[in-house]
């Protein structure tokens, strides 16, 4: 299944209501259709907010981070590196935007059998994916 069907099939799950892929240097690698949003700009943002969330993780000595909650006026952003298994350290980062804070304990549970599926389909695509792939006008 190609990397965009996937992010496709993750706005099939109620409360998703964004999803797309940034490579560790904050690249938008895909985007589903119908995203709304300044994706590029996102992107661009993921490294850093990641990396606070390590350094954070790192003092407190609570291990590696597997999802990352940022709460917003009009939607929470949920960040889900790719685990270690799937990919190296400071692998693809997935970024969903969801409809409500409420839609987090469903979202988590159905993304568990999404990651695997993602990963495939980065590895399929050579993770060489860029920005040019993602869905236009959004």
């Amino acid at each position: 299944m190609s990397l965009d069907a996937v992010l496709q099939r993750c706005l099939e799950v109620r409360g998703i209501t964004s999803a797309c892929v940034v490579s560790p240097d904050g690249t938008l690698i895909a985007g589903a259709e119908g995203v709304t949003g300044d994706l590029m700009r996102v992107a661009e943002l993921v490294p850093s907010a990641l990396g606070s969330s390590r350094v954070l993780g790192g003092l407190m000595g609570d291990g590696e981070i597997t999802h990352a909650l940022v709460e917003f006026d009009d939607a929470p952003v949920l960040l889900v590196p790719l685990p270690t298994e799937y990919s190296v350290d400071g692998g693809p980062v997935v970024v969903l935007t969801l409809a409500n804070v409420a839609d987090l304990g469903r979202v988590r549970f159905r993304l568990k059998a999404v990651l695997p599926e993602l990963a495939s389909a980065l590895a399929d695509s050579g993770s060489t994916a860029t920005a040019s792939s993602a869905p236009r006008g959004g």
